[in-house]
C-alpha cells in the first residue's frame, strides 16, 4: 500500500494516576482488581453454577450493575481529577453513564424476564450513550494525534468500513427480518442498536489505525472496550430476534468485560505519536488484511444470501482501498521526484550538481548534431577561504549563494 514518511514520536506523558495522591492510586487499584474478579464470579456462575440459584439476583443484577456503573464513574472521576483531556474523558463518562442507567432501569423494571417492551425508558437511556460517546471518541483522537496524513485516514476508513460490513453481513439481515411485523418505533429502536454498534465498532478499529497501529495502552484498553461492547450489543440484538438470549449468560459477561476494559483506560500512560506517519509492515499488511476481508465479504455474497447492507459497505471498503493505493502510488511517485531532484541539485545555491553536469555532459557528448552550441564556465572565488573563516560558515553559505 506503499511507504509514508517517518516522523519522530511525542515524548511520553506520565500516567494520569502517577499525578494522583497514593490514596487514591491504591483506591484505583483495588476497584480495578475488584472488578476483574466480579467478572470472574460472574462467568463462573453463569457458565458453572457457582453458588446456585440463590445468587443470580447478586450476580446478574448487583455485579452486573455495579461493574458497569464502575466504567461511567472512573471516567468522570478521570475528568474531574485531571485537566488533560477533561472533555473528552467527561463526554465518555456521560455517555456511560446513560448505559449504566439503562442498565439499573431495565434491572428493576423487568428483572430476568429478558423480554422488556421494544422499546421502553431503558431503550432511551441505551441509545442516548452512542453519541455521546461518538464525540468523546473524535476528541479523543484530536487531542492525542495532531497529524495524519491522506494514507492514514483511509486506512481507518478501510478497517472502520469492513468491519462494519462483517457485522452487518452476519446481523443485520436477520435482525431487520425479525422486525418486519412490529410496530414503526418498535423496528426504529431495534435497528438504531446494529447501526450504532457499527459505527462504534469502525470509530474503535478506526482509532487503531489512525495510531499507525501502534495503540498505547489507552488506546488498546478502550478500543477492546468499544469493540466488545458492540459484538455483545449486536449479538443481543440478534439472540433477542430468534429466542435464544439468557439473563446472565454469556453476553452479559461481554458487557461486563467491555465495561472493565473502558474503566481502566482513562489512567494509562498517553504515549502515542502526534504524528503517525510510520514506515512499517504493519502499515501495509493490516490494511491489506482488512481489503482482502471485505472481499471475502463480496465473494461469499455471491454465492450465499448476504443483506444489501453488508454488501454495499463490502464493496465501499473495496472503494477505498483503491483511493489507498491510487495515494499511494501518488506518495512514492512525489518521493521519487523529490528524491531525483535532491540528486540533481546543490542545496545551497540550487544549481546543478556535479552529477547534474556529468549526466549534462554525457547527453551533448552524445548527442553531435546539437543545434545550440554548449559554453561550460568555470568560476574561481578568491579569498572565500579567509572570507569563511573570518565571518564565520553561515556568512559563507550567503556570499557563495548569492
Amino acid at each position: 500500500m506503499g511507504t509514508l514518511a517517518v516522523s519522530a514520536p511525542a515524548a511520553p506523558v506520565a500516567a494520569p494516576d502517577k499525578v494522583l495522591a497514593p490514596g487514591v492510586r491504591v483506591a484505583l487499584r483495588v476497584a480495578a482488581i475488584g472488578g476483574l474478579l466480579a467478572i470472574v464470579f460472574h462467568i463462573a456462575h453463569g457458565q458453572f453454577g457457582l453458588g446456585g440459584g440463590a445468587l443470580d439476583r447478586f450476580a446478574d443484577d448487583g455485579l452486573y450493575d455495579t461493574v458497569v456503573a464502575g466504567a461511567s464513574i472512573s471516567c468522570l472521576v478521570r475528568a474531574w481529577l485531571i485537566r488533560r483531556e477533561r472533555i473528552a474523558w467527561l463526554l465518555l463518562g456521560i455517555g456511560l453513564a446513560f448505559n449504566a442507567t439503562g442498565e439499573v432501569y431495565y434491572s428493576l423494571a423487568f428483572g430476568d424476564s429478558g423480554n422488556p417492551p421494544i422499546p421502553s425508558l431503558a431503550d432511551l437511556f441505551y441509545l442516548l450513550y452512542y453519541p455521546a460517546a461518538y464525540a468523546g471518541l473524535v476528541l479523543l483522537v484530536r487531542r492525542r494525534v495532531r497529524e495524519f496524513s491522506v494514507s492514514t485516514w483511509l486506512d481507518g476508513a478501510i478497517a472502520a468500513t469492513t468491519s462494519a460490513a462483517v457485522i452487518a453481513s452476519i446481523a443485520f439481515e436477520p435482525i431487520l427480518h425479525s422486525t418486519a411485523h412490529g410496530s414503526p418505533a418498535s423496528i426504529a429502536t431495534t435497528l438504531a442498536y446494529p447501526v450504532g454498534d457499527m459505527i462504534l465498532l469502525g470509530i474503535a478499529v478506526g482509532m487503531l489505525a489512525l495510531s499507525g497501529w501502534r495503540p498505547g495502552r489507552t488506546w488498546l484498553l478502550l478500543g477492546l472496550g468499544l469493540g466488545l461492547s458492540a459484538v455483545a450489543d449486536t449479538s443481543y440484538v440478534y439472540a433477542s430476534a430468534n429466542g435464544s438470549y439468557v439473563v446472565g449468560g454469556i453476553l452479559d459477561s461481554l458487557w461486563m468485560g467491555a465495561a472493565w476494559f473502558t474503566a481502566v483506560a482513562p489512567w494509562q500512560s498517553a504515549n502515542l505519536p502526534r504524528s503517525v506517519r510510520l514506515s512499517a509492515p504493519r502499515l501495509l499488511l493490516i490494511p491489506g488484511a482488512f481489503a482482502l476481508l471485505a472481499l471475502g465479504v463480496l465473494v461469499y455474497g455471491g454465492f450465499h444470501h448476504v443483506g444489501a447492507v453488508g454488501l454495499g459497505l463490502a464493496a465501499a471498503a473495496m472503494l477505498l482501498v483503491i483511493a489507498r493505493t491510487a495515494s499511494a502510488l501518488y506518495e512514492n511517485m512525489r518521493l521519487l521526484r523529490a528524491t531525483q531532484q535532491e540528486a540533481l541539485t546543490d542545496s545551497l545555491t540550487g544549481l546543478g550538481s556535479r552529477r547534474s553536469l556529468h549526466l549534462t555532459l554525457e547527453r551533448l557528448l552524445a548527442d553531435g548534431t546539437a543545434s545550440a552550441p554548449a559554453l561550460f564556465v568555470v568560476f574561481d572565488l578568491d579569498g572565500f577561504k579567509a572570507y569563511n573563516d573570518r565571518f564565520g560558515h553561515l556568512a559563507g553559505d550567503t556570499m557563495l549563494a548569492h
